[in-house]
């Protein structure tokens, strides 16, 4: 009974510190996702092409290595 109460109590720290972080990495995407707004014609459809803005984000959030 006292090994069920570890196991359960260590899943319960684990779940909670995985969603922590995983709260801490929506937060930066959501920074790394705005840098693309000038994206958002060509990735919805009513642009042809992406602007060039639209690439020069997409290459500069590309060299920071981003988590997303």
């Amino acid at each position: 009974m006292v090994v069920i109460r570890i196991i359960l109590a260590t899943w319960a720290v684990m779940a909670t510190t995985k969603a922590t972080i995983m709260e801490g990495d929506e937060n930066g995407c959501a920074d790394q996702h705005a840098n693309l707004a000038s994206c958002i014609p060509f990735v919805s459809g009513t642009a042809k092409k992406p602007a060039p803005q639209c690439c020069q984000d997409t290459q500069k959030m590309k060299a920071n290595k981003p988590k997303c």
